[in-house]
């Protein structure tokens, strides 16, 4: 959950640089902590890798939102 927390001291601190990898690092734990998942087999599964891919695919439709 390291993305997460750098994503909220990103919004304190205003910068996008760190704004920008903590997305990065959320988005791509997200599907995994949504599945419930506990081991690399689950990390690397085909649910997860599409999850990801989806979330990224949101990420960069809303990128200019996020960013304002």
């Amino acid at each position: 959950m390291y993305g997460l927390f750098a994503f909220v001291f990103s919004i304190i601190i205003h910068n996008a640089i760190i704004y920008s990898i903590g997305m990065a690092l959320f988005i791509d734990e997200l599907t995994f902590i949504i599945i419930h998942g506990k081991s690399w087999k689950d990390y690397n599964s085909k649910i997860s890798l599409m999850g990801t891919a989806f979330f990224i695919g949101v990420v960069y439709i809303f990128r200019y939102y996020f960013l304002k």
